[in-house]
């Protein structure tokens, strides 16, 4: 994943996981400069998306689920059921203005919503 040379006899380093996603686990390995190791204890890092912030609601819903964002308007609605089975696929523009998504013709279950633009 990642090495960081000693900074002599200095206890503080930074290191940048640039492919870390959701929960990430980390452990480290520390070698000494007479070559012995050890391994700290595993942590766990919750990472924050730098994407766009978006609010789906309500949910449950009834039929319609609104999207909300200041800095994003997606341009492809995908649904799919809780197996994975694309459902709906609608390019957005149409709902540009009331920021819709009409789900009443699904039967009641979980979905993805997957947007992009």
């Amino acid at each position: 994943m990642g090495f960081v040379v000693a900074k002599g006899k200095s206890n503080l380093y930074n290191f940048e996981d640039n492919q870390a996603n959701a929960v990430t686990y980390y452990r480290l390995r520390l070698i000494d400069n007479d070559g012995s190791e050890k391994h700290s204890n595993v942590v766990s890092v919750l990472v924050r998306s730098k994407g766009k912030a978006i609010t789906l609601f309500p949910n449950p819903t009834k039929g319609v689920v609104y999207l909300s964002s200041s800095d994003f308007q997606p341009t492809c609605v995908k649904i799919y059921n809780s197996t994975g089975q694309l459902l709906s696929n609608v390019n957005s523009d149409c709902h540009a203005a009331s920021n819709e998504i009409n789900m009443s013709n699904l039967p009641n279950g979980f979905y993805q919503i997957e947007l992009t633009n």
